[in-house]
């Protein structure tokens, strides 16, 4: 919906928020079946514990990955918004003026 009424920055939040959403979903289903790995016994204990064992890295990777990429989108969008009231922070970090200028918004 964002993307057809032209709202580009809209839309890369709304995808963002969705892949955060689905990687959360995914690294909970994960950690599911770790737990059960743990619990079930004989061959299929085996399956399960390995095939937790092969992709858990690779799943943190995926939600930091994402959860850092929207992050950057929400304050890349925050600073095109409020670029006027943020002139004055040129020189800081743009972390660093991003927490400067929410203060000042609540």
């Amino acid at each position: 919906m964002a993307l057809k009424a032209g709202e580009l920055e809209a839309a890369q939040l709304v995808a963002g928020e969705c892949v955060v959403l689905a990687e959360t979903k995914d690294h909970m289903n994960w950690e599911l079946i770790g737990k059960a790995a743990k619990k079930t016994k004989g061959a299929a204990g085996k399956t399960l514990k390995k095939a937790y064992q092969e992709v858990e890295n690779e799943e943190d990777e995926h939600i930091y990955h994402s959860k850092g990429r929207t992050r950057e989108l929400w304050i890349a969008q925050h600073f095109r918004r409020h670029r006027r009231r943020c002139a004055c922070f040129e020189g800081a970090s743009l972390l660093t003026a991003f927490f400067v200028d929410t203060q000042s918004i609540i």
